[in-house]
């Protein structure tokens, strides 16, 4: 487990449980709820992986996840920023096969109390990621109080 913080926020990743958020916290309070829906995941690859951590401060880290398999040979990035305003999230995904992979990546976060401020997405759903492409993907989130929750869908 891997401990971020800065201003109100605190960020708890597990990197060696798919790179995956186990705490968000502001002001002590969790905004992160348990996902119990149905999962839409075409390919199981990132989500179950373990990630490495290329790197980390007191409130950033980023964490990359090689794989290298008879179907396709990619590399894929999280990035996690913190600061008094709220948690940036990148991913990214570079395909280093010679054949086009099918991807697309995405955010599978089910949060309390909090407000997306910016996303930032490749538009199209699904593709097939030709040799050296690169997919990515962006998200700003900060906690707000429960009546001003804007919910997007």
């Amino acid at each position: 487990m891997l401990a971020l913080s800065a201003g109100d926020y605190a960020l708890t990743l597990a990197a060696e449980r798919g790179g995956a958020l186990s705490r968000f916290d502001w002001r002590g309070r969790p905004l992160l709820r348990r996902s119990c829906g149905p999962h839409n995941r075409a390919l199981d690859h990132g989500w179950r992986g373990k990630w490495s951590v290329a790197s980390s401060s007191a409130c950033s880290a980023t964490l990359l996840l090689h794989h290298v398999g008879h179907d396709c040979t990619y590399i894929a990035s999280q990035a996690f920023a913190l600061d008094a305003a709220g948690l940036t999230m990148t991913l990214s995904l570079v395909n280093l096969g010679r054949r086009a992979l099918p991807a697309d990546i995405g955010f599978g976060l089910d949060l309390d109390d909090v407000e997306i401020v910016a996303l930032h997405r490749e538009a199209g759903g699904p593709v097939l990621l030709t040799s050296g492409a690169v997919r990515s993907a962006s998200l700003r989130l900060r906690a707000t109080a429960r009546e001003e929750l804007s919910y997007f869908g």
